[in-house]
């Protein structure tokens, strides 16, 4: 991503912060959808996985799986483009891990990577060069993950597009998935009617055991 577009991503949230403070709306996020769209991780999570949260704002997901999955002693780590969310996130869970991607780096792989919310700004003036960026950046995110990789997206099926929202079309993302990533994935659209969330999952080969071959 250039220097730009994460001053673009950087500014817009910047702005929501100062207006609405550490609540989901300064991550353009209404109240209680957050939870609804972590409910996809719930059947993912094993015990002691390690989770990147990419784009993980004040790391709400980490409080979900908290409150829902502290059985589990999973290892968690957070990162963002926004230092200010990775300085908010770093104090209020000061046990656990954050990268803030301005000066540092993500240099070891997981368990499970999730992307909730990260591509619903658009980051450039027109939708093909945003899903280029789509496109990128989710090479790199499953290129990280050893087993699942979770990624949240605007729905095309609405009524109502804000400026500047990103919605991704289904058939070029599928496209994209299976000819470059992994033919193991699934489309999630039913836990809200205007966004859906895409599983992919590592491995295309099958072993004589019929394990999937990581």
């Amino acid at each position: 991503m250039k220097k730009k577009q994460i001053s673009k991503i950087d500014n817009y949230y910047n702005k929501l912060l100062k207006i609405h403070g550490v609540k989901p709306h300064a991550l353009g996020c209404p109240k209680g959808r957050q939870s609804i769209r972590f409910k996809n991780i719930d059947n993912l999570i094993f015990k002691n996985c390690k989770i990147l949260d990419f784009g993980c704002g004040f790391a709400d997901l980490l409080n979900y799986l908290i409150n829902n999955h502290a059985s589990h002693k999973f290892k968690y780590t957070g990162c963002d483009v926004v230092s200010n969310f990775i300085r908010i996130s770093r104090n209020k869970y000061r046990g656990s891990k954050f990268i803030d991607l301005n000066s540092d780096s993500i240099n070891e792989k997981y368990d499970i990577v999730t992307a909730f919310g990260v591509f619903n700004l658009k980051y450039t003036k027109s939708d093909e060069d945003h899903f280029k960026i789509v496109k990128k950046e989710l090479g790199k995110l499953y290129n990280i993950s050893k087993k699942y990789l979770l990624v949240d997206f605007q729905s095309p099926f609405v009524d109502y597009k804000q400026k500047d929202s990103y919605h991704q079309h289904l058939d070029p993302l599928i496209k994209f998935v299976v000819k470059n990533l992994s033919r193991r994935f699934e489309i999630i659209h039913s836990y809200l009617p205007y966004e859906f969330s895409i599983l992919i999952r590592k491995g295309n080969q099958i072993t004589k055991n019929n394990q999937f071959k990581l």
